[in-house]
């Protein structure tokens, strides 16, 4: 993908890279600290082979613009987007703590019924599709991984 940041590398002026949060196939997701504010977001940028396609390019903008108006506490919402010195595209979204389903369960085995009904599993996804589909948003592949997060990972 030839895509990397360093810690402590400094994006736009204003991010500060702190480390890889996951990949997909569009792009990169890091977590970086708001330098001016002192929060910590996630930077999701579009992958450097995919920027020559404008259709993709557009779907990028376009989810950017549809997430930035979604006001639910269970989507991470958007609060910056343009792009980087290089000119890949980028969006600044809330960063949320967690862990992956995916991982926990292959780590742990199956959640507890009331583990289930406390977290992202028994609450979010259905909220959150919800307040995509409110905003014109629809997601093309539902459950993939790293789109469903519990929000306490402890066992």
């Amino acid at each position: 993908m030839g895509l990397s940041f360093e810690p402590g590398e400094v994006l736009c002026a204003k991010y500060r890279v702190e480390g890889l949060l996951g990949t997909g196939g569009m792009g990169i997701v890091i977590a970086a600290e708001h330098i001016q504010l002192g929060e910590r977001v996630a930077l999701k940028i579009l992958r450097p082979d995919l920027v020559h396609d404008p259709r993709l390019v557009g779907r990028f903008e376009r989810e950017a613009r549809a997430a930035a108006k979604i006001r639910s506490e269970h989507v991470a919402r958007v609060s910056d987007v343009g792009r980087l010195e290089s000119g890949l595209p980028f969006m600044v979204m809330e960063y949320l703590r967690g862990c992956d389903l995916g991982a926990h369960l292959k780590q742990y085995g199956a959640l507890q019924l009331p583990e289930a009904a406390d977290s992202a599993v028994g609450r979010r996804p259905a909220p959150a599709g919800r307040a995509q589909h409110r905003h014109g948003r629809r997601r093309r592949r539902v459950g993939r991984r790293g789109r469903c997060a519990l929000a306490h990972c402890a066992r």
